[in-house]
């Protein structure tokens, strides 16, 4: 094999290890903590299997196709190549769809907070998940199911929707499957750099403190949808320029291309690093696997809040002063 594809398929498992691995970590501190009060977990969830397939679907295809392609066998399954083309479409527009309604959940919440709870109750959530879920899956049944054929993407070994003959379809269904969401995420993150949300930011700090994370929160969701689409805007120039210009470097695509297809694991880092109820999240989920498998060297690293409160109470009792007795004596 040459240096390159040695590379390309080093990348491609540490991507999909790393993918698979923070989605599966976000999926337990979601199910197993109660941290994560101040975020909509319907949508969190949402994001979190649209990546997590992203890692367990695509990048074992990518690498499959990159290892028969290396190893000079024939080409891969038609019918495997027209799913794996497909599902890409789907889980990027599902992933696409709960970013932008994770925005909405924290516009409605900062703007409006006395009718949060009606506007995103758990079964509105619900039914807005699973509607975009049903808009993903549509916009891709028409050619899905007339089993047309998909073209192999060679420079970054996945497969991709052939337009073929159905160009006015695509554009129509792509304006009404992209515009909305995009349009969203524009007037959400508008909001943030208004007056009005540093008003709501302030009452939230001094009176709702029991929700005061929500606008932190919701900085975290415009950084990640920045990354999204700043990770995604170098594949989609250099693909539009491939149209005009036919000598573009194979490793451009394919860097450019599995950067943004690195938003699956993303978010994870971003989450640590700057949510406080996240990271909590986390260390309490470790906290319950060193109380399963009885491991005794987390104690020190993660100690429980009950021995907290005895250290601190400790800790009073020994800093009170005597409240008895004559004074000390200075010399």
């Amino acid at each position: 094999m040459e240096t390159g594809i040695i590379i390309e398929m080093v990348l491609l498992i540490l991507v999909m290890v790393t993918t698979v691995g923070t989605n599966v970590i976000t999926l337990f501190v979601i199910a197993c903590t109660d941290y994560l009060r101040n975020i909509n977990r319907v949508y969190l969830y949402s994001v979190t299997i649209s990546d997590l397939c992203v890692g367990l679907f695509i990048f074992p295809f990518a690498l499959y196709s990159l290892i028969i392609n290396s190893l000079g066998y024939p080409e891969i399954n038609q019918k495997l190549c027209h799913l794996q083309a497909y599902t890409l479409v789907v889980l990027f527009l599902s992933g696409l769809y709960a970013i932008a309604w994770t925005n909405v959940d924290h516009y409605v919440a900062v703007r409006k907070p006395e009718r949060y709870k009606v506007m995103m109750s758990p079964p509105r959530s619900l039914c807005w998940m699973g509607f975009a879920w049903i808009a993903a899956i549509s916009f891709c049944s028409p050619p899905m199911l007339s089993f047309q054929d998909t073209r192999y993407y060679n420079e970054v070994f996945v497969c991709t929707i052939y337009i073929g003959s159905e160009i006015p379809y695509f554009i129509t269904a792509g304006v009404l499957a992209l515009i909305p969401p995009l349009l969203v995420l524009i007037v959400t993150d508008v909001y943030l750099f208004t007056h009005g949300f540093k008003k709501k930011q302030k009452m939230y700090e001094a009176v709702l403190l029991d929700v005061s994370s929500r606008p932190r929160n919701y900085q975290i969701n415009f950084l990640v949808s920045v990354i999204y689409f700043g990770t995604w805007l170098p594949w989609c120039l250099i693909r539009f320029c491939s149209l005009f210009e036919e000598s573009i470097p194979q490793e451009l695509h394919f860097v450019t291309f599995w950067i943004a297809m690195g938003n699956g694991f993303y978010k994870f880092f971003i989450y640590t690093a700057m949510s406080v109820e996240y990271r909590r999240g986390l260390r309490e989920l470790l906290r319950h696997c060193c109380s399963h498998f009885k491991c005794n060297c987390c104690d020190t690293v993660l100690p429980t809040r009950q021995n907290l409160t005895v250290n601190l109470t400790a800790t009073r009792l020994v800093a009170k002063p005597s409240t008895s007795g004559p004074p000390p004596t200075i010399v």
